[in-house]
């Protein structure tokens, strides 16, 4: 019973010594990194040193990133490069844009195919007097197929929504086949075009109109455009519909569009 008594009671002067140990220590650690005022009052300095944490520090998901990603563009002028990794379905992942002004990952889909690289811009899309970094990146390509997609940058970073296009080709033209001739309606217009003088009309009329197959993004006169094909299947593009951009409300909105028919089918239209 007595042995038992004497460890408990050196058990507790133990723990009691090293309770007083570690204070003392902190203290000393405390008053070492003091700094002290003008007066003599203590200035208390939250130093920490990197070298002695005992965990890692973790590194940026972009940084990691550019570690095995390879240089897809550059534009010198600019000071401006596009990294990112190459994928097996021939495109790019993870992405990012590198600035003067800033990093940041690029979202969007970019073949790898080099005579397709993406297109950088600077120019003032909303009227801040600040000139935007305008990206333009091409999604895919093929035989009556060319599409791309546009991305905007303010000089701190942070992006400006762009209206999809085809949402506004879809406000303003309409298309149907009936009865041996294409029915087409553009801003209120109504004009019909006999099948009969399409290449291949029997397999081009199947496939039906469709607007945007070719759809490619581009600075003109420092305003973004994106111009769109009108086509009948494969071997048929009526012709060209080309949209401007406006900024408005935060967002660069699809505004002024224009059609120009090509021949032979512009001679072959008949307005009604």
């Amino acid at each position: 019973m007595n042995i038992k008594k004497n460890a408990t009671k050196w058990l507790m002067i133990t723990i009691i010594l090293c309770a007083l140990s570690l204070e003392t220590v902190s203290a000393a650690k405390f008053h070492s990194n003091q700094q002290v005022t003008e007066n003599g009052e203590p200035l208390m300095v939250n130093t920490v040193n990197i070298e002695q944490l005992d965990f890692p520090v973790a590194q940026s998901n972009l940084f990691n990133i550019m570690e095995d990603a390879k240089l897809i563009a550059s534009e010198p002028a600019l000071h401006i490069t596009i990294r990112g990794k190459e994928k097996s379905d021939g495109t790019y992942e993870n992405m990012s844009i590198h600035t003067p002004t800033f990093n940041c990952m690029l979202d969007g889909v970019q073949v790898v195919n080099p005579e397709y690289p993406p297109q950088v811009y600077s120019t003032d899309l909303d009227g801040d007097g600040q000139p935007e970094v305008v990206v333009i990146l091409t999604n895919g390509y093929g035989t009556g197929i060319y599409k791309t997609e546009v991305k905007v940058y303010r000089q701190d970073g942070t992006s400006i929504a762009v209206e999809d296009g085809q949402h506004a080709w879809n406000k303003y033209f309409q298309a149907k086949v009936n009865a041996g001739q294409i029915e087409l309606q553009w801003n209120q217009n109504q004009m019909t075009l006999p099948t009969s003088i399409l290449q291949d009309p029997v397999a081009s009329v199947e496939s039906g109109v469709e607007v945007g197959a070719v759809r490619q993004y581009k600075i003109e006169n420092g305003h973004l455009v994106v111009a769109a094909s009108v086509q009948v299947g494969m071997m048929n593009v009526l012709g060209e519909l080309t949209t401007t951009y406006e900024y408005q409300q935060g967002i660069l909105q699809a505004k002024s569009s224009n059609i120009v028919w090509d021949e032979p089918y512009r001679s072959a239209i008949q307005k009604n």
